[in-house]
């Protein structure tokens, strides 16, 4: 893959992932680690294995409508 110019990153040219996805769950830096964990399966750590810490699923599924 070549250089992307000034063009291509900064006016969507190239997009990676679904842009202006929204929950309505709340979620904290612990859902974030959570979320990584379950993803690369990695164990949890610290607070990221309290129960009441949402992963973030529902931002990555494809059927978003914003």
């Amino acid at each position: 893959m070549g250089n992307l110019d000034y063009e291509e990153i900064n006016h969507g040219t190239r997009r990676f992932g679904t842009h202006g996805v929204s929950s309505n769950t709340p979620y904290s830096h612990f859902s974030l680690l959570k979320t990584l964990e379950a993803g690369f399966g990695l164990p949890c750590l610290n607070h990221a294995c309290d129960a009441n810490v949402n992963v973030m699923t529902d931002m990555f599924q494809n059927d978003h409508h914003h």
